[in-house]
């Protein structure tokens, strides 16, 4: 959106134990930043049924401020899987959609309840997400969704057995740091902090210098062990949204972006083989939508039929819609 790279950082809210980590995080100022896609597991258990170690949004006060807390912020709270997370992701299937799809369903009414906007994204439990689950989503305007697979890529359509497995949702591929995809990997396997801060930095500059959007993802619980990390990487983020060079998006702020591009008509014709001509249409706006074009190559380009700001950005002409 409006041609400036930026990450979605997508927290994953499981179980209770998330409440005393999400206290300690708070002290980072992590929160004055975003937004944030923040996915909750919704019921009173969290590792089995009945066991009470869930974030039980319907019955704790507590969580139920943090989710107000994440709405005043902006920030998207969205559904992490169905109701309880370990027996939910250790035992949905492709064949048991009459027993498990009703948690899916008490999981996004629970935190809609509290936080009065509709759900619109999803995090699979495990990373168990079956095609019945797609569907699911699809069935209730749940438009984007965390992805295990394709590690590393942008926000993509995927496929399964070479079939689109959704006409309206857009996947988010996890980013991980080389074979560790959780904060709590890299704790077990004793990676220094300094190579974590390393890998945090580098991941915002790819991300503003390629001008492109990744999904890295963190339980608050497994922040702890590198809190102290976060503090020049913030200052870090901070400095470069200032600038305006990097945004931190939600998952609906880029699947939204992504779908209205897809409705986008534009062409290039060549003149006199020395003008070249960009015409764009789209049904409603084209707001957000732009063309970087080489400087080295091109004069200041002009607006000659609706509305756009040319801007230079590093070697680029930055042609931005604004309507």
């Amino acid at each position: 959106p409006n041609g400036r790279g930026g990450l979605v950082m997508n927290w994953h809210i499981d179980s209770n134990a998330a409440l005393p980590a999400l206290r300690k995080l708070k002290a980072t100022k992590i929160f004055e930043q975003g937004p944030y896609s923040v996915h909750l597991t919704a019921g009173p258990d969290g590792l089995e049924l009945k066991d009470g170690l869930g974030t039980n949004v319907l019955g704790n006060q507590e969580t139920q401020k943090w989710l107000r807390f994440f709405v005043q912020h902006n920030d998207r709270v969205g559904s992490h899987g169905g109701w309880v997370h370990n027996y939910f992701g250790l035992n949905v299937n492709e064949t048991n959609r009459r027993e498990f799809e009703p948690y899916l369903r008490l999981n996004k009414e629970a935190i809609e309840s509290i936080t009065k906007q509709p759900v619109t994204e999803y995090s699979a439990p495990v990373g168990t997400h079956p095609q019945w689950v797609t569907d699911w989503l699809d069935s209730n305007n749940i438009f984007a969704y965390y992805f295990v697979g394709e590690t590393g890529a942008g926000p993509t359509k995927p496929y399964r057995n070479d079939q689109r497995t959704s006409q309206k949702a857009w996947a988010f591929p996890v980013l991980n740091m080389g074979p560790y995809g959780t904060f709590e990997e890299m704790t077990e396997k004793g990676v220094p902090a300094q190579s974590v801060a390393e890998w945090l930095r580098a991941v915002t500059d790819f991300v503003t210098n390629d001008h492109c959007i990744r999904l890295i993802y963190a339980h608050p619980p497994g922040m702890l062990q590198y809190i102290q990390v976060f503090g020049a990487w913030l200052d870090h983020t901070r400095a470069l949204k200032q600038a305006k060079h990097f945004s931190w998006y939600t998952m609906t702020d880029v699947a939204s972006f992504l779908t209205a591009r897809e409705k986008v008509d534009w062409m290039v014709t060549l003149q006199d083989d020395r003008k070249v001509f960009i015409a764009a249409t789209q049904p409603v706006s084209l707001v957000q939508q732009n063309w970087r074009l080489a400087a080295e190559r091109y004069e200041q380009p002009k607006v000659l039929q609706g509305t756009a700001a040319i801007l230079r950005d590093g070697a680029d002409w930055l042609v931005r819609a604004e309507g």
